[in-house]
């Protein structure tokens, strides 16, 4: 009993196989399956009967064969349910933490982001109260420079910077 091509080792670890079967290559199929189950069915009862005569016959070499039980690889379908259930309750924990983890990194991310906004909005505000002074300063200068050249035109002296 081999595992098709693809499938892991574990049961979480399978890909999905995607195909496209036609409608009536998919009822043949079908067809096909359940003649299959019904002569496996059989041949298991059919061969419980023969390993019991087989059983008690010689083989080659006067050795006696042993009688092993046959033993049902179908799991129980509530058995079947239940693993379901335990493996979707696994995965629902596992989305759940998932989803809380990326719910803390936003959260810190948010809150990093805060603290970089408060410190730009303090260095701007500190930028404009320094260029609010300056252009004050800038002012009272050309003031300054205006009311000094109005001197020197009324004394009729040259502006001894080279600048008229």
């Amino acid at each position: 009993a081999s595992s098709p091509p693809g499938a892991g080792s574990s049961a979480g670890s399978r890909s999905p196989v995607v195909a496209t079967v036609s409608t009536s290559t998919l009822a043949t199929h079908k067809r096909k399956s359940a003649r299959r189950s019904v002569k496996r069915t059989r041949d298991l009862e059919s061969s419980s009967e023969e390993e019991e005569e087989k059983a008690t016959r010689p083989a080659r070499g006067g050795r006696r064969r042993a009688v092993l039980p046959v033993v049902d690889l179908k799991p129980d379908p509530e058995e079947k349910y239940l693993s379901k259930q335990e493996r979707n309750k696994r995965s629902a924990q596992r989305y759940r933490k998932k989803k809380k983890m990326e719910k803390k990194i936003l959260e810190t991310r948010v809150l990093e982001l805060s603290e970089d906004l408060e410190e730009k909005d303090a260095a701007a505000k500190s930028l404009a109260a320094e260029n609010s002074k300056l252009k004050q300063q800038n002012t009272q200068l050309n003031q300054q420079l205006s009311m000094l050249q109005s001197l020197l035109k009324k004394h009729n002296i040259q502006n001894p910077f080279g600048k008229p």
